[in-house]
C-alpha cells in the first residue's frame, strides 16, 4: 500500500461511458497528483441497479468492460486502484427483483424514499449479503484491482424488520424485535446492538471473501463520523478489525453552514486516528455544499483539505476531474503540498499533551441529536437537554480558541489505559459512563492529571441507566442531588478570587441553558448560582447555596466540575468567559501564539523515531460568514514551542524558506513571516 493516499473519486459518466479514453482518464488522474482512485464498477446515478462495467453473470447490462481497460493503463501511473462497490443504494427494481433483500420498516413495507428517490437499501442479513461476496469472487479472481471501497453498508433508521433479520435477532436473544423505540429497555438495546454486530459480521466475511483470492488486496469501507454509530449501525471500534483503512466523511458539508463547525475535517481526522490503531486514516471531502451540489468556496475547500493533512490523515476528494474551475486548482494546489511534504506527515503521531473525550456511549444512549449524514433518511426532533454533540462541539472549540493542541478519544482508548501522555482531559458532558472508565478517569486524576467535566458527566451507566450520584463524584468533590431547571436568563457568581486568578473581570455571568443541584462534599465552590428569576424583568435575585462550580484537588491531581451544561451553552452563545473556564487547567503549554487570533487552530505531532516535530496551524479566520469568501492573513507572527531536542533547522514548509528562531529556557521562539490558510512549521534536529 502507497504510504500518502491522494484519492480522487471521479465519477464516469453515464450517457458517455463509451467514449472515454482510458489513456487519457488515467493521465489526468496523475497529473492532478493522485496516486490512488475509486473506480466505479457499475452504473449506480440512481442507485445500484446491476448496469456493470466489468463482465459479471450478474449483470442487466454491460455497457463496456471498462475495469478490464483502465486498471493496466491506472498502474502504468502508479495509480493505486480500489474498486467503488455502493453497498448502500439500491435502485428501486431490487424491491420488485428482490423482496426478501431490502430492508423493512417496522410495518413491514420497504425502505424507500433515499435521496429523495425510490431507491431503497438492502440488508446484509438477508441473501443479498451472498450476491455481493459473489461480486468479489468475480473482481478478485478475474481483475487486477488493488482493494475494495464499499460505500456503505449500513441500516437506516426505522429498519431493519425484514425476515432475516427477524429470524436471526431471535435465534440469538431469544425474543421478537422490538417494535417502539425506548431506550431504557434491554429489548431495544439488543437491537441497536444487534445491527452493530451484523455490519461487523458483513465486513469480516467479505473482508475474508477478498483475502481468500487476493491477499494483498485492500478492503474499507465509508465508516461512521462524527455522530452517533445508533443510527446506522457502524461501529468504528469494531469495524476496524477487518478493514485496511479507517475512513469517514469529515469533509461532506450539508445544511446551514453557520451551525457547521469550522473544524470538521480536523475534528473527524483526530477521532479517527483514535479509532484507527494506527491503521492509515481517510478524510472523505466533497467540493459541493449537499443537497445541492452548490460549490464550496475554495477557502472552504482550502480548509478542509489542509485540516485532513496536517492531522496525519489522507484527502479523498469527489469531483468531476477538470470540471470544477477554481475549485480543482484549490485541490491540485494542497495535493502538491501534500505530495512534496508527506514524509512529515505520514506515520506521524500526535505530541498533543490534551484531550476532549467524544463518548460513544453518551452519543448513542444519552439523546443525542443527529447531524446530517449521508446515510439519514430522517431526522426526528432532538431532546435539547440531551444533546451531547452541542456539547462537544462546545467543548472543541473552547479548546481551539485557547490555542490549546488537543486530540479527540473515546472511552475505549480511556479504559485501555491510554491517557499517560494528556495532562489535561476536558469531558464535555459525558453523561453515560462505564465503571472501567470511571476507575482510570479517577487513577488519572489521582497521579496528578487535570480534568475538567460539565453537566450530567458520569450521572449515567454504559447503556443510559440513570445512577443515584456521579460515578465520579469523589474526583469531583460534589454528589447529585436533583434536576435545578431550565435557564433563559438566570445568571452565576464567581469568587472574586476564582475570576482574578482567571483573568476574568465580569463575576456576574449568565447561567448555563440547563442546570443541575448538586451538593458540595470536599470540594471548593468557586461559583454559586443565583436564585432564579421569575422573568427577565424580575429584581436582581438573591445568591442561592446552589455550587455552580466545583474546583477539587483529588490526590495529586485537580478536578474542575461544572454543575450545568457549559460547554453545551458555550457551543450556542460563545461567552468567553466560558471559553476561559473550559481552558483553564490547562497547564502545558507546548505552543504559545503570541499575535493570532484564536481562531487559528493548532496541531503538534512529532516522528514516532526522529528529532522532528511539524507545528500547524490552520487559519480558520474570515470575514464573519460562512461560506468563507476570503481567509485573512496574518504577519510577523511571534510563536514558542516545546519540544525535547535541540532544533538544527526550522522551516516553514508552505512558505518553503528556513525560519529565524532562538533558544530561551524551554521554548524554541520562532518568527514566521506570513499565516495563509495554512502553515506547518518543521522543527527537525
Amino acid at each position: 500500500m502507497i504510504k500518502g493516499m491522494r484519492i480522487v473519486h471521479a465519477s464516469l459518466p453515464k450517457e458517455e461511458i463509451n467514449k472515454i479514453s482510458v489513456e487519457e482518464f488515467s493521465r489526468k488522474v496523475a497529473e492532478c497528483h493522485y496516486n490512488a482512485q475509486h473506480l466505479e464498477y457499475s452504473m449506480s446515478y440512481d442507485g445500484e441497479s446491476k448496469i456493470f462495467l466489468f463482465q459479471t453473470k450478474e449483470a442487466r447490462k454491460i455497457p463496456r468492460d471498462f475495469l478490464r481497460e483502465y486498471l493496466p493503463e491506472a498502474h502504468k501511473r502508479g495509480i493505486f486502484v480500489f474498486i467503488y462497490m455502493n453497498v448502500h443504494w439500491a435502485n428501486k427494481l431490487f424491491i420488485k427483483e428482490h423482496p426478501d433483500w431490502v430492508q423493512r420498516l417496522a410495518d413491514g413495507k420497504p425502505l424507500t424514499g433515499l435521496y429523495g428517490g425510490e431507491g431503497t437499501s438492502c440488508c446484509v442479513n438477508s441473501p443479498w449479503r451472498e450476491w455481493i461476496f459473489s461480486l468479489i469472487r468475480e473482481l478478485a479472481s478475474s481483475y487486477d484491482i488493488d482493494g475494495i471501497f464499499f460505500d456503505g453498508p449500513c441500516f437506516y433508521l426505522g429498519t431493519c424488520y425484514c425476515e432475516s433479520c427477524k429470524k436471526k435477532f431471535k435465534e440469538r436473544y431469544g425474543e421478537s424485535f422490538p417494535i417502539k423505540e425506548d431506550w431504557l429497555s434491554e429489548g431495544w438495546r439488543n437491537f441497536i446492538e444487534f445491527r452493530s454486530q451484523s455490519i461487523d459480521e458483513f465486513l469480516a466475511d467479505a473482508n475474508k471473501v477478498l483475502k481468500g483470492i487476493k491477499k494483498e488486496a485492500l478492503l474499507y469501507m465509508n465508516s461512521q463520523p462524527l455522530s452517533p454509530f445508533w443510527i446506522n449501525g457502524r461501529d468504528n471500534r469494531r469495524l476496524i478489525k477487518h478493514q485496511d483503512i479507517l475512513g469517514a466523511e469529515g469533509g461532506f458539508i450539508y445544511g446551514k453552514l453557520m451551525e457547521t463547525p469550522l473544524w470538521k475535517a480536523s475534528a473527524t481526522a483526530k477521532l479517527l486516528e483514535t479509532e484507527a490503531g494506527g491503521k492509515p486514516r481517510v478524510v472523505f471531502c466533497a467540493l459541493d455544499h449537499k443537497p445541492w451540489g452548490y460549490p464550496l468556496t475554495e477557502e472552504e475547500l482550502h480548509l478542509l483539505i489542509s485540516a485532513t493533512v496536517v492531522n496525519g490523515a489522507n484527502p479523498w476528494i469527489g469531483y468531476n476531474l477538470g470540471e470544477n474551475g477554481k475549485a480543482s486548482q484549490v485541490v491540485e494546489e494542497e495535493l502538491k503540498f501534500f505530495e512534496e511534504n508527506e514524509k512529515y506527515f505520514v506515520n506521524s503521531i500526535s505530541e498533543a499533551s490534551a484531550a476532549i473525550v467524544f463518548s460513544k456511549s453518551t452519543a448513542n444512549f444519552y439523546g443525542a441529536n443527529m447531524p446530517e449524514i449521508d446515510f439519514l433518511v430522517d431526522r426526528p426532533k432532538e431532546k435539547a437537554a440531551k444533546n451531547f454533540m452541542e456539547s462537544f462541539s462546545g467543548g472543541y472549540e473552547a479548546l481551539l480558541r485557547n490555542g490549546i493542541p488537543f486530540d479527540v478519544i473515546d472511552e475505549e482508548e480511556i479504559e485501555k489505559g491510554r491517557i499517560d501522555k494528556y495532562s489535561l482531559i476536558l469531558l464535555p458532558n459525558v453523561a453515560c459512563m462505564s465503571e472501567k472508565c470511571g476507575e482510570a478517569l479517577k487513577d488519572f486524576v489521582e497521579k496528578g492529571g487535570r480534568l475538567v467535566a460539565s453537566f450530567e458527566t458520569s450521572l449515567y451507566d454504559e447503556v443510559g441507566r440513570i445512577r443515584k450520584d456521579f460515578l465520579l463524584n469523589e474526583v469531583f468533590g460534589a454528589s447529585y442531588k436533583a434536576w435545578r431547571g431550565k435557564s433563559e436568563w438566570d445568571l452565576i457568581k464567581l469568587s472574586e478570587k476564582y475570576g482574578k486568578n482567571l483573568g476574568i473581570e465580569r463575576l456576574n455571568l449568565p447561567s448555563p441553558t440547563y442546570q443541575l443541584k448538586v451538593g458540595k462534599r470536599d470540594g471548593q465552590v468557586v461559583a454559586f448560582y443565583y436564585k432564579q428569576m421569575e422573568s427577565r424583568y424580575s429584581p436582581f435575585p438573591e445568591l442561592s447555596l446552589d455550587p455552580a462550580i466545583v474546583f477539587h484537588k483529588f490526590g495529586r491531581g485537580i478536578c474542575l466540575y461544572l454543575a450545568g451544561n457549559f460547554a453545551g451553552t458555550y457551543w450556542q452563545y460563545k461567552f468567553k468567559e466560558y471559553q476561559i473556564i473550559l481552558g483553564s487547567l490547562n497547564k502545558e503549554k507546548k505552543v504559545i501564539l503570541e499575535n493570532l487570533p484564536s481562531s487559528v487552530e493548532v496541531i503538534i505531532r512529532r516522528h514516532p523515531s526522529l528529532p522532528q516535530v511539524t507545528i500547524s496551524l490552520i487559519n480558520y479566520t474570515g470575514e464573519m460568514e460562512r461560506p468563507i469568501k476570503k481567509i485573512i492573513p496574518f504577519e510577523n507572527i511571534r510563536m514558542k514551542a516545546k519540544v525535547n531536542f535541540e532544533p538544527k533547522i526550522v522551516r516553514a514548509l508552505n512558505l518553503k524558506k528556513n525560519l529565524s528562531f532562538e533558544k530561551e529556557n524551554d521554548y524554541i521562539y520562532i518568527s514566521l513571516p506570513k499565516l495563509t490558510h495554512r502553515e506547518t512549521i518543521l522543527l527537525e534536529g
